[in-house]
């Protein structure tokens, strides 16, 4: 009886000391079962994926709507002159986690490239459109 109480005891101090999982990965697993439960369409999962994007040196927004030649322009200048990607949003709906995730990206790229980034690329992507028109091509 007694070699059964001291291997047990053996085993409940060696298995506390020896724990095969790291705490960087059991914050991974938590982390990863937190985001699988947040509705996709909520302002606290929009934060999460523009967080995670954002830690991947992504600069993103995400796009909705039919856009217009004009538009296209627009997207084009915070692509080649700021290396802000697009994401497209299926259809025209706007849920909470579309505005939450273009408001923490927004912040983010406020930030790196200045407050008239915005007012910037949109001035240059009119001129190159009013120009092209002009032109007739």
């Amino acid at each position: 009886m007694k070699v059964y109480l001291i291997f047990a005891l053996f085993l409940i101090i060696g298995c506390r000391e020896s724990n095969p999982i790291s705490e960087k990965t059991s914050q991974k697993i938590k982390e990863d079962t937190i985001e699988n439960t947040l509705d996709p369409y909520s302002c606290d999962w929009g934060k999460v994926e523009a967080n995670k994007d954002f830690k991947n040196d992504s600069l993103m927004l995400i796009r909705f709507g039919l856009p217009d030649s004009a538009t296209n322009y627009y997207w084009h200048i915070l692509y080649s002159d700021y290396h802000i990607y697009t994401k497209f949003s299926v259809g025209c709906k706007v849920d909470q986690g579309i505005i939450c995730y273009n408001n923490f990206m927004k912040e983010k790229i406020i930030k790196k490239y200045g407050s008239d980034i915005f007012d910037k690329a949109s001035s240059k992507a009119d001129s190159l459109f009013n120009n092209k028109r002009k032109k007739g091509s």
